[in-house]
């Protein structure tokens, strides 16, 4: 076991500086697997709603997400896990993620606040540009130290993670926090999967934004934001790419399938 670990910190220290780029996409569902069994183990934290008892609400999200995916613009719609999708069970926590691989997770709360399926989507599509633009992995590779050489080694070279490291790789995923660029990008492609898609406002991202900040409703600020003071600013370019793909126009389009979604999870 020392001798494989040290064989991936010797080849990780190789591989390091272009490791995201030589990282094969297959590898994305990979990580994002792991990440899942880590959620699976830890209902404390990630409480699943059951699908075998809530299988309207299920059926209603992995309906949005086949819209959104549906965009040409997604690269890696036959790679990626989109069709895995998880509500986890918690109406404080409004909002959702995407692990790498394409795995969808989404909270009861951000069902439950969104004023319309538009918004509901255009967080969905927002994570699902994480994922599409490979954040989380080309962070989790161009780490430094000796935890980030390791993983990035062993999946550059196609190792099979040990328990341990894939508890840290887990660990890793899920505490990651994106930098303002990154935000900004899967702002942009939010845009671009709705517009493309016809069936969304696709400037509804920033409606959502609007709705929970700039009015001041007195709801829990999801993590979306909370760690990016310049809401305003991202509102503003959301809008203006909206513009930009001759969007000014949209208007909501009905989608009863939403109430549905709402008044099928628990109260």
């Amino acid at each position: 076991m020392i001798k494989k670990i040290l064989y991936f910190f010797i080849s990780g220290t190789v591989l390091l500086s272009s490791c995201s780029s030589t990282i094969p996409v297959q590898k994305d569902t990979q990580l994002g697997q792991i990440t899942v069994n880590k959620i699976r183990k830890d209902p404390k934290n990630y409480p699943i709603l059951s699908s075998a008892e809530y299988p309207q609400a299920y059926a209603e999200m992995e309906r949005i997400v086949q819209v959104i995916i549906s965009s040409p613009e997604i690269e890696y719609r036959d790679i990626f896990a989109y069709d895995s999708i998880t509500i986890l069970h918690d109406d404080k926590n409004i909002n959702a993620f995407c692990t790498p691989g394409g795995y969808v997770f989404v909270y009861t709360g951000l069902i439950k606040n969104a004023q319309n399926e538009d918004q509901l989507a255009a967080v969905l599509a927002h994570e699902i540009a994480h994922a599409e633009r490979r954040h989380s992995v080309k962070k989790v590779t161009n780490g430094v130290g000796r935890q980030a050489v390791i993983i990035a080694a062993a999946v550059a070279t196609g190792a099979t993670f040990g328990a341990f490291i894939a508890v840290e790789v887990a660990n890793k995923i899920l505490g990651l926090g994106l930098s303002r660029n990154k935000e900004s990008e899967a702002d942009k492609y939010s845009v671009m999967y709705l517009q493309s898609t016809g069936e969304y406002k696709c400037t509804a991202l920033a409606d959502f934004f609007k709705e929970l900040v700039v009015e001041g409703n007195d709801v829990h600020i999801p993590t979306i934001i909370s760690s990016h003071p310049n809401t305003r600013e991202r509102i503003l370019k959301i809008t203006r790419m909206g513009s930009k793909l001759g969007c000014e126009n949209d208007v909501l389009r009905p989608h009863p399938g939403f109430e549905i979604l709402q008044t099928s999870i628990p109260e």
